[in-house]
């Protein structure tokens, strides 16, 4: 690994820590998204505060800047496995854990569906439509997402992509599970209920 593939890596963080609906609220004079509904920024609290329209724009401005730098990453080292990954890894950490918000930031699922729509797009999409239909029908995002990324890392364990992009995505679906621990443990307590 030398300097460019470092210097890229830090980049992937730098545009994954762009809080995307943050922007979105600020832009069209929303709420403070930090301080309404869930407290988080991602696309299900603009959606639940501000309405679908501007969810979608965050669902896919949060995706899309993912996707980017996995596919210039892919372009630009091509033959770099680990530099991919690394990328990929540093902006999903960039959303989670935003520098320009204190290292707080979303709960990476957008994110995530954007890096595997460059790496493995047919499985992505699989995995993204479950989570829709999930969502459609229970109602609960979180459900939706987690089973989302069950069902992507699974795709990725029969998609053929060598080892280090098992292990890698199981990794992006471990910290986003961590990002939704309260989730789990609200749900773990309505179903005891």
């Amino acid at each position: 690994m030398n300097l460019w593939d470092i210097l890229y890596i830090v980049l992937g963080y730098f545009v994954g820590a762009i809080p995307t609906g943050i922007i979105v609220s600020k832009y069209f004079k929303g709420p403070d998204l930090q301080n309404t509904g869930s407290g988080n920024i991602g696309a299900t609290n603009v959606t639940r505060t501000m309405g679908k329209k501007f969810g979608a724009i965050t669902l896919f401005g949060d995706a899309g800047k993912a996707f980017l730098v996995v596919l210039f990453a892919r372009l630009f080292f091509p033959n770099t496995d680990y530099t991919i990954c690394l990328a990929a890894l540093a902006c999903l950490l960039g959303n989670t854990y935003s520098i320009f918000l204190g290292f707080s930031g979303g709960k990476g699922v957008s994110t995530t569906f954007g890096i595997y729509f460059a790496l493995a797009p047919l499985v992505a999409l699989v995995a993204a439509i479950i989570d829709a239909a999930i969502v459609y029908f229970a109602k609960i995002s979180a459900i939706g997402s987690l089973i989302g990324m069950i069902v992507l890392f699974v795709g990725i364990l029969f998609s053929g992509l060598h080892l280090i992009y098992i292990v890698f995505t199981l990794i992006i679906v471990a910290i986003v599970f961590f990002r939704h621990k309260n989730n789990i443990q609200e749900l773990i307590k309505s179903w005891k209920s």
